[in-house]
């Protein structure tokens, strides 16, 4: 065999490598550009769903946390509410011992309720001789005149008045003449019967008109 015809086929056979080698190299570059692609893909897909459950999952906590902060705002209005409507009620209970109290140093105006108050608790105990107690201040004005003022009330039954004195602002606490059945017909005795029919009053006008009286002398 010729040499220059060998050495000639051995260029050839490694150009031809060579060339093989440089397209299978770019055949796998090609390859891995291609495999890399799909994963920075895969990897953006992911990422984007990952993303996505992230904002869902902090969109859903962001309104449990917007619910929570809501819900204890509004419990804490309406403590503050309540707190408001309480104060606003014992400010006009207040006023009703006030109005009590003036009403009770008026004898003109008093004297017609004292004895409506005493008709009311004699009648409900139904008995024909009973004890009426009213307070210091009472006993002095009403002892020198009380037959009269009895009779008046209750011309049917003999009401005695008892030299004890009550602790209250007004009104009469009457009873029989055995100790068994007593109506506390003060004033006190009667705003506390009344107490949630006040309470309920007051907070239902919250107050556009003065707190009506009546209630508390007529049943």
């Amino acid at each position: 065999m010729n040499p220059r015809n060998t050495a000639d086929q051995v260029d050839t056979l490694e150009q031809a490598i060579l060339q093989r080698a440089q397209a299978l190299a770019e055949e796998q570059i090609s390859q891995g550009n291609r495999a890399r692609e799909r994963i920075l893909q895969a990897s953006s897909e992911k990422l984007a769903l990952l993303e996505d459950r992230e904002l869902l999952a902090a969109k859903a906590q962001s309104e449990r946390e917007y619910r929570r902060l809501v819900q204890a705002s509004e419990i804490q209005r309406q403590a503050e509410l309540d707190g408001l409507r309480w104060a606003l009620v014992e400010s006009v209970m207040e006023g009703v011992g006030v109005a009590l109290a003036e009403l009770s140093a008026d004898e003109p105006r008093y004297l017609p309720v004292f004895k409506a108050l005493l008709t009311e608790a004699a009648s409900a105990i139904g008995e024909q001789e009973l004890v009426a107690t009213v307070n210091d201040i009472d006993h002095r004005r009403f002892a020198e005149g009380w037959d009269k003022i009895a009779r008046a009330a209750v011309p049917e039954t003999r009401v005695s008045l008892s030299a004890e004195f009550a602790s209250c602002t007004g009104g009469v606490r009457v009873n029989s003449k055995d100790g068994r059945i007593s109506v506390d017909n003060t004033f006190e005795g009667r705003i506390e019967r009344l107490e949630q029919e006040l309470h309920t009053l007051i907070l239902a006008r919250l107050f556009p008109s003065p707190v009506h009286m009546g209630p508390l002398f007529h049943g």
